[in-house]
């Protein structure tokens, strides 16, 4: 692991991977974002996951600068995200809240993919 995926950096790198997925429909990637634990982090199953965002025809993520927060051994970044798009029916659609990542930071007993930033929660609510 470089330096800089403890960092910032690293944890803008896995929201960019899965904003694109998403935007390309690569629903599959961008679920592998979520890490070794997506089903319990995500609390949903690969094929719940792809149902959930193939309800929508387009998607387009901006996502804002964040904050890295410290607490436990671990690291958090946070970020506030807007998701927009069209869904299957045509009608327009507006999602907004936050993307949280998370990284053990070097903690005895840790596992590789701990050590790794991934994705621990998608707090996104629709705006009318």
């Amino acid at each position: 692991m470089i330096d800089a995926d403890k960092g910032d950096a690293g944890a803008k790198r896995v929201l960019r991977q899965w904003a694109r997925a998403l935007e390309l429909g690569h629903y599959d990637s961008a679920f592998a974002q979520w890490g070794a634990d997506a089903e319990a982090r995500s609390e949903m199953t690969r094929a719940e996951h792809a149902a959930y965002w193939r309800r929508f025809k387009t998607v387009t993520i901006a996502l804002q600068d964040g904050t890295v927060e410290g607490a436990a051994g671990s690291s958090y970044y946070q970020a506030p995200a807007t998701v927009v798009g069209k869904q299957r029916s045509g009608k327009p659609y507006r999602l907004e809240g936050t993307v949280t990542v998370r990284r053990v930071d070097h903690v005895d007993g840790a596992s590789a993919d701990q050590l790794h930033w991934h994705i621990e929660q998608v707090d996104l609510k629709p705006v009318t």
